[in-house]
């Protein structure tokens, strides 16, 4: 027969860099977004060799504040 797995994921940090010395702020908000989406499928799984075929695909986002 075989397996198939599946999985998706998406995570989100925000933060605050400092960037002393510049005009109008020192500061700026910065949000980045990951999304990652894999899988794998696996066949003879009863058998000593197991085929099997993996892969995944991901993207992230940076966004930055209001200024």
């Amino acid at each position: 027969m075989g397996d198939t797995q599946l999985d998706v994921s998406w995570s989100r940090q925000e933060t605050e860099r400092d960037v002393s010395g510049n005009y109008p702020r020192d500061t700026i908000d910065v949000t980045v977004d990951y999304w990652q989406a894999g899988g794998l499928k696996q066949w003879n799984e009863d058998e000593s060799v197991r085929p099997f075929l993996i892969g995944s695909l991901g993207a992230a986002h940076f966004s930055p504040g209001p200024e």
